[in-house]
């Protein structure tokens, strides 16, 4: 997503803001997500380049696995 404007509302007042979140699913906590908040309607947008961060595929993970065994 770009800083453009808020897919919810339409609004044109969102910030960029860089969060700690934590996936309890794979017990770990993920640093420096960037994301966009919208000061209108609060909802909150993850940035495309943030989203390899969060959301790897199953071969990369299971090869940091084996390389780290």
């Amino acid at each position: 997503m770009q800083g453009d404007f808020c897919r919810m509302c339409g609004s044109k007042k969102i910030r960029m803001e860089s969060k700690d979140i934590l996936l309890e699913s794979q017990k770990k906590t993920v640093k420096g997500v960037v994301i966009w908040v919208c000061e209108n309607c609060g909802e909150e947008f993850l940035d495309d380049e943030s989203r390899d961060k969060l959301y790897r595929s199953a071969k990369s993970i299971q090869r940091d696995t084996i390389m780290t065994n």
